[in-house]
C-alpha cells in the first residue's frame, strides 16, 4: 500500500504555475514552510502578467496600488498590470491557507530617440557598449573627446542615462590648417571669361591631364626601363607609371584670377591661414568699428561699437574616415552712408553660413554673394532752359556687379607629417637600391 505523507501532498499541490511575460522576465523563487516569495517581476509601464495557481486564490493584498494594479481573472489566475514606474508587493493567499508574495518593479520605456542616438553611437563605435537595467540606459567602455561631449550632450537631454563608467582616453586631438581667401570679382568679367560655378560640386569643374592615353612606349620612364634594377622589380613597380598630371583648376583658375587683378576687375580681400584644434572655433576680421551712440535709462550717453569688413568664422572637425567637416560663417559688411541716422552710417552686409563635408586637401568654394552698385552723373550748362539745357546736358549711368567668392582648404598637419615622412623614407629606399648597383648619380658629359 502506498503512502504519502501530508506535508509532501502539501507541497506538490501548491506548485505554482507561471505564464512566461512578455519581455521574458524570469523570476527568482524562495521556498518557506508557510509561503512561497516570487521576486522581481519586472516590466514596462502599461503591461501586464499572468500567474496561474494549482490552487484556488482567496484573498489578494497589494502594496503599491498606484504602482501596479493586481486583479482576479478567475480563481486561479492573477493579471498584473504595470502602472507607473516604481516597486511594489503583491500578496495572495490560497483556500489552503498558505500565502504567496511576488515583488513587481516597474520601468518607464525609454524615450525612441534616445534608444536610436545609442545604437548608432554603439554601432559607430567599437569601444562603447550600452547596458539597459530597468528601461535606464548604462554606457560602459572607453571613448575618445569628441564621443565623451556627445555623451554629455546626451546627459542633458536625458537625464536618465549613466555614463559614469565611461572612461575618457587620453588621445592627440588633431591641429587643422584652413587655407583662407577671399576675392571680390567683377561678374561682367567672370562672364566675359565664360566662368560658371558648377552645380554638381562646391567649385569650378577640376581638370586632370595624363599620359596614359599615349600608351607606356610614349611614356618618360619606358616599360623596358621599368625593372632596370636588379632584385629591385617589386620597388620600382610600386611607382605610379603613366600617373604624370596635373590638376588644371589650380594653375588656371588662379591665373585668371591673377589676370582679372591686374586688369583692375577683382581684387583680393584676405588671405589668412588659421590653425585650429579639431573641435574648436577660430574668428578672423580685417575692417573697422563703427561708433554707435546710445542713451541709457539714466539719460547718459553711451557708445557701442559694430565690427564691419571681413569677417569668417570657422569650425572644423576632422572625422573617424579622414574627411574635415567645417562649419563656415562668412561676412563682408561696408558703411553705407544713404541710410545714415543721425550721422552714424548703416551697414550694407553680404553674408553665408553652410557646413560641409571635404576631403582633406580639398578646396571649398562658397560664390553668389552679388553686390550691385549704380551711380549716375549728369552735366549741363547752368542756367540754360530745360529744351536747350538737355541738348547740351550729358547723363551718364553706370552699374557694377561684384561677387564675393571665398576658397577654404582645410587641411590636416599631422597627416601632412606623416606624408612627408613616408616620401622621405620611401625616396631613402630607392637611394639605397640604386647604390647597390653602384649608381651614385648623373655626370654630364660632351660626345666628341
Amino acid at each position: 500500500m502506498l503512502r504519502v505523507s501530508t506535508t509532501h501532498l502539501a507541497f506538490v499541490l501548491l506548485l505554482m504555475v507561471r505564464l512566461p511575460t512578455a519581455h521574458g522576465e524570469v523570476l527568482n523563487v524562495k521556498e518557506t514552510k508557510h509561503s512561497r516569495v516570487v521576486e522581481d517581476v519586472v516590466l514596462a509601464e502599461g503591461t501586464t502578467d499572468v500567474i496561474s495557481t494549482a490552487h484556488a486564490i482567496s484573498r489578494v493584498a497589494l502594496a503599491k496600488p498606484d504602482v501596479a494594479e493586481a486583479r482576479l481573472i478567475n480563481d486561479r489566475e492573477l493579471m498584473i498590470m504595470a502602472l507607473q514606474a516604481g516597486q511594489t508587493d503583491v500578496i495572495w493567499w490560497l483556500e489552503d491557507g498558505s500565502r504567496q508574495r511576488i515583488r513587481v518593479q516597474v520601468y518607464t520605456e525609454p524615450e525612441p530617440v534616445l534608444k536610436a542616438l545609442l545604437a548608432e553611437l554603439e554601432n559607430t563605435s567599437a569601444t562603447i557598449e550600452v547596458l539597459w537595467q530597468l528601461g535606464k540606459p548604462i554606457v560602459l567602455g572607453q571613448v575618445d573627446d569628441l564621443v565623451f561631449a556627445k555623451l554629455q550632450q546626451l546627459k542633458e537631454a536625458f537625464p536618465v542615462l549613466n555614463i559614469t563608467q565611461v572612461q575618457v582616453m587620453a588621445t592627440e586631438v588633431a591641429t587643422l590648417e584652413l587655407e583662407v581667401k577671399v576675392y571680390e570679382i567683377n561678374r561682367r568679367s567672370l562672364r566675359q571669361l565664360g566662368l560658371r560655378w558648377q552645380q554638381s560640386m562646391a567649385g569650378p569643374a577640376l581638370g586632370v591631364v595624363s599620359d596614359w592615353q599615349g600608351g607606356a612606349r610614349f611614356r618618360a620612364i619606358g616599360e623596358g626601363s621599368m625593372n632596370a634594377i636588379p632584385g629591385q622589380e617589386s620597388l620600382l613597380s610600386a611607382l605610379p607609371a603613366g600617373q604624370y598630371g596635373y590638376v588644371g583648376w589650380a594653375s588656371s583658375f588662379a591665373s585668371t584670377l591673377q589676370m582679372m587683378q591686374e586688369r583692375g576687375e577683382g581684387r583680393v580681400l584676405a588671405t589668412p591661414k588659421l590653425r585650429v584644434e579639431s573641435g574648436q572655433s577660430a574668428e578672423f576680421l580685417a575692417g573697422g568699428e563703427i561708433p554707435i551712440p546710445q542713451i541709457t535709462l539714466q539719460g547718459a550717453t553711451e557708445v557701442d561699437f559694430k565690427n564691419y569688413g571681413i569677417y569668417l568664422r570657422v569650425e572644423p572637425v576632422k572625422l573617424a574616415d579622414g574627411r574635415i567637416r567645417t562649419q563656415v560663417v562668412s561676412e563682408l559688411s561696408q558703411p553705407d552712408q544713404g541710410v545714415a541716422v543721425q550721422g552714424v552710417p548703416g551697414l550694407r552686409t553680404r553674408r553665408a553660413e553652410t557646413m560641409v563635408t571635404v576631403a582633406e586637401g580639398e578646396t571649398l568654394v562658397i560664390a553668389g554673394l552679388v553686390s550691385q552698385e549704380n551711380s549716375e552723373m549728369h552735366s549741363g550748362l547752368p542756367g540754360v532752359g530745360n529744351g536747350l539745357g538737355r541738348l547740351l546736358s550729358n547723363r551718364d549711368q553706370q552699374s557694377q556687379e561684384t561677387e564675393l567668392v571665398v576658397f577654404i582648404t582645410p587641411r590636416d598637419l599631422q597627416a601632412q607629417n606623416i606624408r612627408s615622412e613616408k616620401i622621405l623614407a620611401e625616396q631613402e629606399q630607392l637611394w639605397r637600391a640604386f647604390a647597390a648597383i653602384g649608381c651614385t648619380g648623373m655626370r654630364e658629359f660632351t660626345e666628341n
